[in-house]
């Protein structure tokens, strides 16, 4: 069975929420907001795909994907950058 190796790489524009508490003039805290914010994408790649049928394979593979925000998200990670494995199936029409 045939086992097909692929190299990827690109980039684009993230985007996620974040959250803060503004303050006024008196140091007071006002009501929570949320904002959209954006951040450029870099990631690259290696993987296999093992055809164990004519048009259907597992797929794996390893990414590094770099997102860095200027604030803190919503979930209280700025830099959500790292290693990926990716697991998979992949079906050829």
């Amino acid at each position: 069975f045939p086992v097909v190796p692929h190299v990827t790489a690109g980039g684009g524009v993230a985007i996620g929420i974040s959250t803060r508490h503004p303050t006024t003039a008196d140091g007071k805290k006002q009501s929570l907001e949320s904002d959209a914010q954006f951040a450029p994408v870099w990631y690259a790649g290696v993987g296999a795909d093992v055809f164990f049928l004519r048009r259907l394979a597992l797929s794996a593979g390893l990414k590094y994907q770099s997102i860095v925000f200027k604030e803190f998200m919503y979930t209280g990670q700025k830099d959500v950058s790292g290693l990926r494995l990716l697991l998979g199936l992949t079906f050829i029409p």
